[in-house]
């Protein structure tokens, strides 16, 4: 259920839908605005998502 990120739960993050340089990382921070449009910063730069971290792309 969502319910407007009042509750989380843990589940595996796959590395296969993380571009080559972020797989195997520690991530930084990883913030969603919606269930879609989501970044994460780590030391490698920031990615995007629009499709809910089914892929993610290089800003900068």
């Amino acid at each position: 259920m969502i319910n407007g990120g009042r509750t989380w739960r843990g589940a595996a993050w796959p590395a296969a839908a993380l571009p080559t340089p972020m797989a195997g990382s520690n991530q930084v921070r990883l913030d969603f605005v919606s269930a879609e449009d989501g970044w994460i910063l780590a030391a490698q730069g920031l990615y995007q998502t629009t499709d809910g971290g089914a892929s993610w792309a290089w800003v900068s």
